[in-house]
Order: C-alpha cells, then sequence, then structure tokens
C-alpha cells in the first residue's frame, strides 16, 4: 500500500518540481529596464513601488515612470545594470524578469509603465533627463550596449 501510494504522488512531486525550476528564457526578455530612482514599501503582501528608470528596446532608449506590486523589489542600477524584460501590454506595461541574490530560479513581475519621450539619465548623483538628440550625441561612437550613462573606461 505504502509503495502504491509513493507511486501515485511521485509523477505528481516530479511534475510540480519542474514546472516550479522551469526557469524562462532570457533571449524573450529584449527590453533592457534601467530604474534609477525608486520608492517603496513592502508589508505582507510584497513590495509596492514607484520610481524612474528608462528602456532600450532595441537601440531605443526612452525614459519610463513605473509603478508595481511584487514579491520581491527590483532594485536601482549601478554600473550598467538592468533587468530584462518584454511587453506585456505595449506601451502600458512590462514584465521584468529577475532572481534573487544567489538564486538560480527566475521571477517575474509586471510593472506598468509611462513611457517618455526624454530619457532619465544620473548627472552627479542628482536624476535629470535628456532629449533624444542629448541621448544620441552623448552616446555616439561608444559601445554602451545598455544605453548606460556611466562614463566610458579610461585607457
Amino acid at each position: 500500500m505504502k509503495f502504491r501510494i509513493a507511486a501515485l504522488c511521485l509523477p505528481i512531486l516530479a511534475c510540480a518540481t519542474a514546472l516550479h525550476g522551469a526557469d524562462k528564457n532570457a533571449a524573450d526578455y529584449p527590453i533592457k529596464f534601467t530604474i534609477l530612482e525608486t520608492h517603496m514599501d513592502t508589508d505582507r503582501w510584497g513590495v509596492h513601488a514607484t520610481g524612474r528608470g528608462r528602456i532600450n528596446n532595441a537601440g531605443q532608449v526612452n525614459g519610463v515612470e513605473f509603478q508595481y506590486d511584487c514579491d520581491e523589489k527590483l532594485g536601482v542600477a549601478y554600473g550598467g545594470e538592468f533587468f530584462a524584460a518584454k511587453w506585456k501590454k505595449e506601451p502600458e506595461e512590462i514584465t521584468v524578469l529577475s532572481h534573487g541574490m544567489g538564486d538560480e530560479h527566475k521571477n517575474t513581475c509586471d510593472v506598468k509603465v509611462t513611457v517618455r519621450e526624454f530619457i532619465f539619465v544620473t548627472k552627479n548623483g542628482h536624476l535629470t533627463t535628456e532629449t533624444q538628440q542629448q541621448w544620441a550625441a552623448r552616446h555616439a561612437g561608444k559601445d554602451h550596449a545598455e544605453g548606460d550613462d556611466a562614463p566610458p573606461p579610461q585607457n
């Protein structure tokens, strides 16, 4: 009898483990979402946040104002960091791929965005904006694949 119960439970457990452990393919998340400023609250239901950042969608960079309610926080980017994302409802909502430190399992978070024509950047520790033309001129000839506004490395 014990063997029969174990035999019935094993396929269910294997299926549940496969579904929970199945990671999302980062290649399916082509947008680079950079958080530059965030304000968040955490309670027993999760993390509630608003902020400003930018998205880089195949080289088209735009500033975004965002808000989300998720299980984990999405932190501010440092040194060219970004989150992989994809459109859930263009141009109103993206799905962001994230994972905890040391965690191999990838989680998703739906983030509501308002896409702007200008681009948010940080200068001297303060958030400011640039026009599309200013951004293009500042990044001409530089290899900043993720649209980072950090200075190029010194030789």
